[in-house]
């Protein structure tokens, strides 16, 4: 008995000593293995410092760790970085690892510390347009593969589109996703939360530092492009509202059907869309009075040729009063019905 259970401490005392030597025997082709299939799939620079592998982190998956990875720009945005990252974290599986030049089976990624650089010129040309084409038989959900499971930690992003004149910036973004991607239809369930949202169009701006969090479903259609809005729930400051309708995507850029609605706010909420409307917490402001926001973007957005969907929005307030915590007296007799029509 004595022998038999030296014997079997033995032989896990050696499964355990092979793990944690397996990324080091497979680590330099895997690490080739990956620049190679990206820079084949992409129309940019894709490089990364180093590589890290745990066998033991995600078991029985193997944990692949990308660090320092970047994608640059070619041609018009030669030298302009689209993507950057402290550390991208990829579970995949021991096939993917020993016979790497078949491909890689991605069960999930983790992204730390993402810089991400959207540009439109304005020619119409995009630094993010980097898919080298598809053959016909390729379909979106080969590209995603296994992939059930995304996460974004202290995230940026920024947008500028020079032709439409249109700019957004998004500051620590924490945003996390699930769902079956091997399938072409999936629900994709997603939580967000970003510190600070400014966007601005034609000079004016529309929102300056907006917290927004939110649980939101989505139901995919990766063949033909189209995210119809599931059970959600979305805070903008300190406005809840929610969004039905549907985003498609179409050749020119996106066809949208939205209807957004949040009935059942305080006026204080409404009043937190005003770019700086508020400093600091908004449950410190006390409010009174019954208010509404509604509204529909219905339409195609495209920068080249310029097409913007129709936006109606309400919103109003009926004999609102609100009182700041440094002012004794508070605003009383606040009415408001706007209605705002753009094509």
């Amino acid at each position: 008995m004595k022998i038999l259970f030296k014997i079997l401490l033995w032989l896990f005392i050696g499964l355990i000593i092979a793990l944690l030597l397996v990324p080091f025997i497979f680590k330099g082709g895997l690490l080739i293995a990956i620049k190679d299939k990206v820079n084949e799939e992409i129309h940019a620079e894709v490089d990364f410092d180093d590589i890290s592998l745990s066998i033991l982190k995600a078991f029985p998956s193997v944990s692949v760790g990308l660090i320092n990875p970047t994608i640059v720009g070619v041609d018009k945005f030669e030298g302009q970085v689209l993507f950057s990252a402290q550390d991208i974290r990829i579970n995949t599986d021991f096939k993917s690892l020993i016979k790497s030049k078949e491909g890689i089976n991605i069960k999930s990624i983790n992204l730390d510390q993402p810089e991400i650089n959207l540009i439109v010129n304005k020619d119409g040309s995009k630094n993010y347009d980097i898919l080298k084409d598809k053959t016909d038989g390729d379909s979106e959900s080969d590209i995603f593969g296994e992939i059930e499971h995304y996460e974004i930690t202290d995230g940026n992003i920024s947008y500028f589109d020079n032709q439409a004149n249109v700019k957004a910036v998004a500051k620590n973004i924490n945003h996390k996703g699930s769902g079956n991607f091997k399938n072409v239809i999936f629900d994709l369930k997603t939580e967000t939360d970003i510190a600070e949202l400014s966007v601005s169009s034609q000079g004016i701006g529309y929102l300056n530092k907006a917290h927004i969090n939110s649980k939101l479903d989505l139901g995919v259609n990766l063949d033909n492009g189209e995210y119809l809005f599931k059970e959600n729930n979305i805070t903008l400051n300190d406005l809840d509202m929610a969004l039905t309708g549907s985003i498609k995507e179409e050749k020119s850029g996106y066809d949208l059907d939205i209807l957004i609605s949040a009935p059942n706010n305080s006026v204080s909420s409404i009043l937190s869309l005003i770019p700086n409307a508020y400093k600091g917490d908004f449950s410190n402001i006390t409010s009174t009075g019954n208010s509404f926001l509604e509204g529909t973007i219905k339409g195609l957005y495209s920068s080249n040729p310029k097409s913007y969907p129709r936006l109606n929005l309400r919103a109003n307030i009926d004999d609102g009063a609100i009182k700041y915590p440094n002012l004794s007296i508070p605003i009383n007799d606040i009415n408001l019905d706007v209605l705002i029509n753009a094509a």
